[in-house]
């Protein structure tokens, strides 16, 4: 048996380029579908995309009608940047994906809530020039596929 397909508009919003569009999907579009689409319009050279509704990442593999999107949903469309961390002190190399918005402390956040860390000063090191904690990676020139060292220090004995 057969089941049509049924559409509904939604709308899309690409806010770091100010873009914003109204489409028309299928019920069986996917999240991966989407994304190669808007990947292949968009500058994805230096960073990747994440589809979002309602605040979560959409999920690749399922079809956006069955993630909630119907008739008027909003998807927002955001740059990620997936990097390496290398952590010199505890011997690690890990990939995390982050926001352009993201800045060297909430890195330094990431690490000491995931290794338990406390007391700590972190510099984060690009080609061996530290980052800035105040200006996000984005603007100090982080792209995908970049490698970030670490080099993590105890305050105090």
């Amino acid at each position: 048996m057969y089941q049509l397909l049924q559409e509904c508009k939604i709308q899309v919003k690409f806010p770091s380029i100010n873009k914003e569009l109204s489409i028309i999907i299928k019920s069986d579009l996917t999240g991966l579908q989407m994304k190669e689409e808007f990947c292949q319009l968009y500058d994805t050279q230096k960073y990747d995309i994440d589809l979002y509704f309602n605040d979560v990442v959409l999920n690749e593999n399922q079809s956006l009608i069955q993630q909630g999107v119907g008739e008027n949903g909003i998807i927002i469309i955001k740059y990620a940047i997936p990097i390496t961390i290398l952590l010199s002190s505890a011997n690690k190399k890990y990939c995390l994906r982050l926001t352009p918005e993201t800045t060297t402390m909430d890195l330094q956040q990431h690490l000491m809530d995931t290794y338990s860390y406390q007391n700590v000063i972190v510099t984060f090191y690009k080609d061996e020039e530290i980052l800035l904690p105040g200006l996000s990676l984005y603007d100090q020139g982080i792209n995908k596929s970049n490698i970030i060292k670490a080099n993590v220090k105890q305050i105090g004995g």
